[in-house]
């Protein structure tokens, strides 16, 4: 499954990801845990899109090109989230998405 969801994650275009076992991720918050948020929650994945490096290092502006990538960025993750959650959910596994 991990191999699909690897496939799934990078043909959305999410080019940074992980699948950890829920037991793998001692250091969270309790009242933010997997198993808080999704009984039964036995992995967590996790995945993102790099910044490209002009507006990291822009002379100007960069602030201003930073969030204005950032806001586009979120609304791109938490579409993925879904679909992710849906693909998931299509081969029986429950899925929460975290915004």
């Amino acid at each position: 499954m991990k191999r699909e969801i690897i496939g799934f994650l990078n043909n959305e275009g999410m080019s940074i990801h992980g699948v950890a076992a829920v037991k793998q991720l001692p250091s969270i918050p309790e009242s933010f845990s997997p198993q808080i948020l999704l009984e039964g929650a036995r992995s967590v994945i996790c995945y993102g899109a790099p910044i490209p490096k002009g507006i990291v290092y822009a002379k100007g502006n960069n602030l201003d090109l930073y969030w204005r990538y950032c806001n586009m960025q979120y609304r791109t993750l938490d579409s993925v989230s879904n679909r992710l959650c849906l693909f998931l959910e299509e081969k029986n596994f429950s899925a929460t998405p975290i915004y």
